[in-house]
């Protein structure tokens, strides 16, 4: 599929279906697929978010072949503003955990993005479950969590709760 058109297939589609139908037909094409995160870089709004949906629906679908594309994932979390795609970036990790490689990477995103109030819930609550993963293997990090997170003005919402709970539950 040349850039043009899956230009043309991320604007026009808008829901999981059509988000799914783009996926399936670049999975396995590294140049189209590559293509998504230059749209990224490129574009804000709709392009930028519908191509990270793609991106994580990919990894949905078939995890080994999005596995490959985890620094270039992570470079993205490190230099993206766009809510939804740091949205749909982050949960890529929380689907298929942190490679050890790219751990310090993705501990300073997390961090970075709790202590930044002005993020949506749901980004908020992904950076926690980042950091949930984070503390799994490395326990030391679980009281840095409970001081993140203590009054976070985020804690009254359900999906920040959830991942809030598990945090706690599993520093028991």
């Amino acid at each position: 599929m040349d850039s043009s058109t899956l230009l043309l297939q991320l604007n026009q589609y808008q829901s999981k279906s059509g988000i799914e139908k783009i996926a399936l037909a670049i999975l396995h094409n590294e140049q189209d697929f590559k293509q998504l995160f230059t749209f990224i870089k490129k574009h804000k709004g709709k392009v930028a978010e519908r191509s990270s949906w793609v991106i994580r629906t990919c990894g949905q679908i078939e995890p080994e072949f999005v596995k490959k594309h985890f620094k270039q994932i992570i470079q993205l979390l490190e230099s993206e503003v766009n809510d939804p795609v740091l949205r749909n970036l982050s949960g890529i990790f929380i689907d298929h955990g942190i490679p050890e490689s790219l751990e310090i990477r993705a501990l300073n995103f997390a961090i970075k993005t709790l202590l930044d109030f002005k993020r949506a819930v749901a980004v908020h609550a992904n950076a926690l479950g980042m950091l949930n993963l984070l503390s799994s293997k490395h326990p030391e990090l679980k009281q840095e969590i409970i001081l993140i997170t203590n009054g976070h003005p985020a804690a009254s919402y359900a999906s920040f709760k959830s991942r809030l709970f598990q945090a706690q539950k599993s520093m028991d």
